[in-house]
């Protein structure tokens, strides 16, 4: 819509982007001058579709790509500084990172659905960019489902104790885990994540080589778990192990003594 400006002065040079005014002296004094322009657009963009659905898959495949669009309708291009996807979903494009989308143009993106488990996936794909207000979004779904495997994963102990160290010592009380694939699994073990929670997080740490580092069946990992009190009261937490075995989460309570 137009915008009225009206420039009020004698003898005076006003800049008002993007116009320039001048206002010359006159007899009577003042000299009103009134500019019309239009304000610039905003950046532009939309994405179609709002959803892609993916279906079944077998656990440990990669589905077929499933494309959706990213459109710039304006007449200024548009960035695309991020692209983002859950967990069992894999994103692929040309659009990013750091590259635009000119004028009336647009990109493709395109979705795969990888399950490392068996059940529903709900997710969202999210691509952000500077010149638009909120990131945008497609919501993406799939299930995983058996592919005729088995993996089994043991953990040995199945709690630990961390003993209280001598007085007087700065060493810290030390425990191992150990992750086993089972014999009879048919794969590898996964290990995606290592978690430890307890209510004095600051108390406790925990160490391996165990994620993303597949174990054979009948092979194992460590995992070592640190405990140096800080009060006089007992502290409890729990290792939080996620795979792709068939009991995809599995926890191992943890104690430290004072």
């Amino acid at each position: 819509m137009a915008n009225p400006l009206v420039v009020l002065g004698v003898g005076a040079l006003l800049v008002v982007s993007p116009f320039v005014a001048i206002v010359a002296s006159a007899p009577s004094g003042i000299t009103p001058v009134q500019l019309r322009g239009k304000q610039p657009r905003p950046a532009q963009l939309k994405i179609e579709p709002a959803e892609l659905h993916f279906g079944a898959q077998a656990v440990d495949t990669t589905s077929k790509p499933q494309t959706f669009v990213l459109k710039n309708p304006g007449r200024v291009p548009v960035p695309i500084d991020t692209m983002a996807v859950s967990e069992g979903f894999e994103i692929e494009s040309s659009c990013a990172p750091h590259k635009r989308i000119e004028a009336n143009g647009s990109c493709p993106v395109q979705v795969t659905f990888r399950p490392t488990r068996e059940g529903e996936y709900l997710g969202v794909a999210t691509v952000t960019s500077s010149a638009v207000t909120a990131p945008l979004t497609v919501n993406l779904s799939g299930k995983g489902e058996g592919n005729g495997r088995t993996i089994k994963i043991s953990l040995d102990p199945a709690s630990l104790t961390l003993r209280p160290v001598p007085r007087g010592s700065n060493a810290a009380s030390t425990g191992t885990v150990t992750i086993g694939n089972d014999t009879t699994s048919t794969g590898p073990l996964v290990i995606s994540s290592i978690v430890l929670t307890a209510n004095d997080a600051a108390a406790f740490k925990q160490e391996s080589n165990c994620v993303n580092s597949p174990i054979k069946p009948g092979g194992s990992c460590e995992i070592t778990v640190a405990y140096t009190p800080r009060s006089r009261e007992p502290q409890a937490g729990e290792l939080v192990i996620l795979s792709n075995a068939d009991n995809p989460s599995v926890t191992v309570p943890v104690v430290g003594n004072p």
